[in-house]
């Protein structure tokens, strides 16, 4: 039959002859987008994904097949009874079926209640963030958006919604496990659809918009309301160190010009010593403030009061023996005692051990996977040997180019470039070490069997950055600290800033140059160019096969265009912000540990940080699934990793200045070596205790943590909730005034005849 606005209308094998499901096969016009009971938002929010008949191998694959629809049509009625609305299209070359769902505004408003759903309040209740509630429903800033005409709910906050109460395990919810399901293969994947007018709104605001201003800031507020609270933190990450970039390139500029311009020897000495201690305080003060920073955008968007806990999100690969007992933030508790002793207490206890387990689930106690302390023990030995053999091969492949770069040149003869080829050589080898070291650490933490997200991915981010570290140092620490001290003629440094005096400074401001323009240059490239090319090389063969299928049906009158919800499900997932911060962190390190042997460094990371926010905006945006808006409250292990950075670079920067630049011969004379190891651990000494002193810095600005202290009151005022004793007035009691003589009176009326009788 044809359905409205002529999209054709097909069964699936084994369901609608009996009325029980029909699929529906659509164009890119669907006209079911508009059918929704909605104010104003009209589309769909979220999508499982099955095989169509077509992944299907005939007669041979029916059982697969009869399992596919037996999981459409549990998944189906459970979302229905939680209120969603269901439709389901057939791509046109019947390769997947799509289960496109949403919650009514009217239902979802009623879901966020039973949520707790924390919304901003209006100004005039304090701009604070409270759970939503129906009798407070003008209350909220988001009634503004209705009276714009817009959805009640942000794009973020319906997706945030529709996977909460897809986990919900009650009678509100679909106790569905995403994660488990796709494992289980009962679904192929899943994802949440993009809402275009936003979604490209979002790109001119976020990408095109004033590229000519180096001062630019994205739109956080925005790009959080669409991506969620975990990506706007990292672009508000971003922007913040290009700000801090600022400051050391202001610096690093005039320096650089005074090397260029070859002043005295003690000026640049002089200078060399300055710009060491800047930049050993000044990764300090980044991070401390990058903290006060984070903690304003908390309150600014509610995640102060954030409880979600991704040790609680059990990982569908974890695996381990069911026993009596429950998982805490430190460990597993086992409850074998009082187990024993429930089971012992029946009449007829369970024999065998499924039974047994089923028998404590009734009983009301905790039943869950453990993996033994010593089984993961012996994982973490062998993936830190791992880690450990794999960074001392990228270490020696960099050690062993450096120590024959002078050969390489001189063989290359008088090509002009020369120089510059085993800079460029050591960049794509360090790119091309971390591609495969992604891999294979993802391989690596696979084998530990981590229970949780946050376990995982905790254990990802060490490993990555541990071998980065010296896949991306090595040569500039080799440069700076080992190659002055070889005894080969031809390995000795040239003479740099310092006239007359050999150094490896110069060597290691064109290695820095070289590794710094190669990495952002090849890592921007991959970053955009493969997931761009994958997508469309996907719906080019999409397009093939849709146009052979169109002939051998002798149709040719069909369109060869697909749904955009076909096109986005063909889209490659946003998987993690993972590779992203690694990026930044590393060109972090860049600056912070050796940006004295090349002071417009800064200037480089800054140019490639302002870039990278339009690039990876661009890429979210266009090039990939919509992501799930997660949220978060703080950047997580990254964190750790800029305070290793940050601790390594007063060696690094004091280890430049007293060994490998010999500016302290300029400034002090000429030092022995007992002389320059104790400038060394003087200086080192003075700077980790300027660092402690700037740890001291309150995490949270004051007037932060006084305007929480307000939102807090000013909800308690208007709503009633958790009034607080110091919110209160106090009372003035007022007592009687009396006279003089009254008071006299007073004080010498007793009961003499008391007193006289002797009573006590």
């Amino acid at each position: 039959m044809e359905a409205a606005g002529g999209a054709e209308d097909v069964k699936v094998d084994g369901l609608g002859e009996n009325g029980v499901d029909r699929v529906d096969v659509v164009q890119d016009d669907d006209p079911e987008a508009n059918h929704l009971t909605r104010s104003s938002y009209t589309g769909w929010d979220f999508c499982f994904v099955f095989k169509g008949d077509a992944a299907f191998d005939g007669e041979t694959d029916v059982t697969q097949k009869l399992g596919r629809d037996a999981n459409r049509i549990r998944i189906r009625a459970v979302l229905k009874s939680a209120g969603f609305q269901v439709s389901e299209i057939q791509s046109k070359d019947r390769n997947k079926i799509l289960m496109r769902c949403s919650i009514p505004e009217p239902v979802m408003k009623k879901k966020a209640e039973h949520l707790g759903f924390r919304l901003r309040l209006k100004e005039e209740y304090g701009s604070g963030y409270l759970g939503y509630a129906e009798s407070r429903d003008s209350c909220y800033v988001n009634a503004d958006f209705v009276a714009n005409g817009d959805s009640y709910f942000t794009a973020a906050q319906r997706v945030n919604i529709t996977l909460e109460i897809l986990g919900l395990d009650d009678a509100e919810g679909c106790s569905f496990n995403l994660s488990q399901e796709i494992y289980d293969g009962n679904i192929i994947a899943s994802f949440a659809f993009h809402y275009i007018p936003e979604r490209d709104s979002l790109v001119t605001a976020s990408v095109w918009n004033q590229w000519w201003n180096l001062f630019w800031d994205p739109p956080f507020d925005r790009l959080r309301d669409y991506l969620g609270t975990e990506l706007g933190l990292y672009f508000a990450f971003v922007t913040y160190l290009g700000k801090w970039l600022w400051i050391v390139s202001l610096v690093g500029i005039p320096v650089y010009v005074c090397f260029l311009v070859k002043l005295s020897n003690a000026v640049i000495s002089a200078l060399n010593l300055a710009y060491s201690i800047v930049m050993a305080i000044w990764s300090a003060l980044f991070i401390e403030f990058w903290k006060r920073r984070n903690a304003t955008l908390n309150l600014q968007w509610g995640t102060v009061h954030l409880d979600f806990d991704q040790s609680d999100t059990v990982r569908p690969e974890f695996f381990g023996t069911e026993m009596a007992g429950f998982h805490f933030d430190r460990g597993f508790v086992k409850l074998k005692d009082l187990a024993d002793k429930r089971i012992a207490e029946l009449p007829d206890p369970p024999r065998s051990e499924p039974d047994r387990l089923k028998t404590l689930r009734e009983l009301g106690i905790p039943v869950n996977r453990h993996y033994s302390t010593t089984a993961r023990f012996k994982t973490f030995i062998v993936s830190g040997f791992l880690t450990v053999f794999f960074a001392s091969v990228a270490v020696a492949a960099q050690v062993v180019l450096l120590y024959y770069r002078d050969d390489i040149i001189d063989g290359l003869g008088n090509v002009p470039a020369a120089a510059i080829v085993p800079g460029i050589a050591n960049g794509l080898i360090i790119v091309i070490l971390d591609v495969c070291w992604g891999i294979l650490s993802v391989w690596i933490t696979n084998r530990e069997n981590h229970r949780s997200e946050e376990s995982y991915n905790n254990s990802l981010v060490y490993k990555r950055f541990a071998f980065q570290f010296f896949s991306n140092y090595t040569s500039l620490f080799y440069l700076a600290f080992f190659k002055p001290f070889l005894s080969r003629i031809e390995n000795q440094c040239t003479i740099g800033w310092l006239e007359s005096t050999p150094t490896c400074m110069s060597d290691m401001s064109f290695q820095l140059l070289t590794l710094l323009a190669t990495r952002v240059t090849v890592s921007q490239a991959l970053e955009v160019l493969i997931p761009y090319l994958t997508s469309k090389l996907g719906v080019f063969l999409t397009w093939i096969k849709v146009r052979r299928q169109i002939k051998k049906s002798g149709n040719a009158n069909r369109s060869t265009s697909t749904s955009r919800y076909y096109q986005e499900s063909n889209l490659a997932p946003y998987h993690s912000v993972m590779n992203d911060y690694n990026e930044i962190v590393i060109l972090f390190g860049y600056v912070a540990l050796f940006a004295v042997a090349f002071p417009l460094a800064p200037l480089l990371v800054l140019f490639n940080n302002v870039v990278e926010v339009r690039v990876d905006a661009f890429k979210i945006l266009k090039i990939f699934q919509r992501v799930n808006a997660r949220a978060a409250d703080e950047i997580g292990a990254w964190e750790h990793a800029l305070q290793v950075i940050s601790y390594v670079s007063v060696v690094t920067n004091l280890g430049m200045l007293v060994y490998t630049s010999n500016s302290l011969d300029f400034l002090f004379g000429d030092l022995d070596a007992w002389q320059r190891m104790l400038a060394f651990f003087l200086m080192e000494n003075i700077l980790f205790g300027g660092k402690i002193l700037v740890a001291t810095i309150p995490d949270v600005p004051m007037p932060a943590s006084k305007k929480l202290e307000r939102q807090k009151f000013d909800i308690a005022l208007a709503f009633g909730i958790d009034m607080k004793d110091h919110y209160k007035a106090k009372r003035q009691f007022e007592h009687p005034v009396v006279s003089k003589d009254e008071e006299d009176a007073a004080a010498f009326s007793f009961d003499i005849a008391s007193d006289l009788s002797g009573e006590n």
